[in-house]
């Protein structure tokens, strides 16, 4: 977490800058979550679509069709279900996990004090 005295004790061009960085780093953050919405959505699309087909072999009398269209929307509507789950831990590791290295690592570049070499 930065301090604001540490933050005042940049150099205008540095804090420019970090500010620059920051605010990539944000846009980048608001890139890298998973969009399992509106995959679900399509998902949802597709087994609506596939009841009306299954009412209209019904109205045919095709009980054969139905039943493999059936088959087909429960089989959808398990894959939309893994895609959220999936998407849920994704978008959790990347708050838990990498997010956080990738704001140590741009304060670290900024505020880390530097350490003197030995001399030989």
């Amino acid at each position: 977490m930065i301090i604001q005295e540490d933050f005042d004790k940049l150099k205008q061009n540095d804090r420019i800058e970090f500010l620059l960085r920051d605010d990539r780093l944000d846009k980048k953050k608001e890139n890298s979550y998973f969009n399992w919405g509106a995959l679900n959505w399509l998902f949802i699309a597709v087994v609506f679509f596939l009841i009306i087909l299954a009412f209209q072999f019904e109205i045919l009398e095709n009980i054969e069709m139905v039943g493999v269209i059936i088959l087909i929307a429960k089989i959808i509507i398990i894959v939309s279900v893994v895609n959220t789950i999936f998407g849920i831990i994704l978008n959790q590791i990347h708050n838990l996990i990498i997010f956080p290295k990738w704001d140590k690592k741009l304060e670290s570049y900024f505020f880390e004090e530097e350490k003197k070499k030995p001399k030989k």
